[in-house]
């Protein structure tokens, strides 16, 4: 840590070798509270990476996401969880969808990548198109659900 120069934050780094060579991510949001959603750097980082992603954070990011113009992945994959208020089960449904999709072969993966190139392009282009960091993190911010 002594090394590390502390005027740079590393929360706007993207590990392109990682995204570049990996079928999707799992992001793991700051929050999981049911009554809130709250969206980081971490989402934006999977949009303007132009990579498929599983979120476990709180219920409602991805109609939150779609709500935006976004699109996400339920072509491809079972995206219940997104739904599911009890934490404990919105777990398991993540984990039983990546023990789902661990069982394709890498062959069928690289071609489930590939039709969603749509998708992914959309959403890269949506990203960049606020003006600046701040403007996208102003829409991708913490909301009360009940208002």
């Amino acid at each position: 840590l002594d090394s590390l120069d502390k005027r740079v934050n590393l929360a706007h780094n993207i590990p392109s070798e990682l995204t570049n060579s990996t079928f999707l991510s799992i992001i793991s949001e700051t929050s999981v509270n049911p009554k809130k959603l709250f969206l980081s750097e971490k989402i934006a980082k999977g949009l303007y990476c132009k990579q498929p992603f599983i979120v476990l954070g709180n219920p409602g990011t991805l109609a939150y996401l779609k709500k935006l113009g976004f699109k996400t992945f339920n072509r491809w994959f079972d995206e219940s969880y997104d739904g599911e208020l009890d934490f404990k089960k919105r777990l398991e449904k993540i984990i039983s969808l990546m023990s789902y999709l661990n069982t394709y072969p890498e062959s069928e993966l690289f071609e489930m990548r590939e039709e969603m190139n749509k998708v992914l392009e959309h959403n890269h282009k949506k990203i960049i198109e606020y003006d600046d960091t701040m403007q996208v993190f102003g829409k991708l911010n913490i909301y009360n659900k009940a208002e």
